[in-house]
């Protein structure tokens, strides 16, 4: 059998530690969609959770924990994946899905 380590809040509930991966997942996206920076879903310099994870206001959030709430946050169509730029440079980026207010905090 194989140990796997679960990321684990303060109290060591790895639910806890998921919900608050979530959570400031979808706070650092909101924040760099209102200045404009897209972060990407594909492994790059861009790619989501590196950018977050490096963020002063990640909370000690690692990149791993990122992926794993981007996938949740996917799945739970949360968020979505969206394409910009001209035909010879498309590009993806993560986003809210349309019609929801990015300058609102979702609950």
């Amino acid at each position: 059998m194989v140990a796997t380590e679960e990321p684990r809040s303060a109290t060591g509930d790895p639910l806890a530690a998921a919900s608050k991966a979530e959570r400031v997942f979808l706070h650092l996206l909101r924040w760099h969609l209102q200045k404009n920076k897209f972060v990407s879903p594909n492994k790059s310099r861009a790619w989501a959770p590196s950018v977050f994870s490096a963020h002063p206001q990640s909370e000690g959030i690692r990149a791993r924990q990122f992926e794993q709430a981007m996938t949740i946050l996917l799945d739970q169509n949360r968020i979505e994946i969206r394409t910009h730029g001209s035909m010879a440079h498309r590009r993806q980026h993560i986003d809210f899905p349309l019609g929801q207010d990015i300058y609102e905090d979702a609950a």
